[in-house]
């Protein structure tokens, strides 16, 4: 279980940096995920997509762009930044817990996260509160990785890679 434990934390510093979220947040945000039956591969790959979409939005595509607004979810904050995709994951997540489940709902998110939507529905559902719930639950746990813990996990199972491909 450690073992599992270090990639875990290898697996997120590495998500991390490629969509820009904490390691702390995407630490909840996985334990939110599996209380909802949500595999980490399913997570990672809804983020990444969801970072593809508000990227999109944020720079020009009218579809994203018209796709967001019509959800009333904002791609920038009030300084006109792009957001991170947990906060707008965050707000995502309020907008498909309030809608029916069904074919409306499956069509948007589709279009947002692709074909990973469908394994993300029980989370999203959750909605923003009981995400922020859970993630409160997550820190009380002390469960939530550190982006030091990541960094070192990685660095620990690179140096195992070294050790393997050398011989020794």
């Amino acid at each position: 279980s450690v073992r599992d434990a270090i990639n875990l934390a290898d697996s997120f510093n590495k998500l991390s940096q490629k969509t820009g979220i904490a390691v702390e947040s995407l630490s909840q945000l996985n334990y939110a995920a599996g209380l909802s039956d949500v595999s980490t591969d399913a997570l990672a790959t809804g983020l990444k997509k969801l970072n593809v979409a508000i990227s999109g939005a944020a720079n020009g595509s009218k579809e994203q762009a018209a796709l967001f607004k019509a959800l009333g979810v904002s791609v920038r904050d009030a300084s006109g930044n792009v957001l991170s995709a947990d906060k707008v994951f965050s707000q995502l997540a309020t907008k498909f817990s309030e809608s029916a489940d069904g074919a409306e709902k499956a069509a948007v998110g589709n279009a947002i996260f692709g074909k990973t939507f469908t394994d993300l529905i029980p989370l999203l559902n959750t909605g923003a509160k009981g995400l922020s719930d859970l993630g409160t639950e997550a820190k009380k746990l002390g469960i939530v990785m550190t982006a030091d813990f990541a960094k070192n996990a990685e660095e620990f199972n690179d140096n195992l890679h070294r050790l393997s491909v050398s011989g020794n």
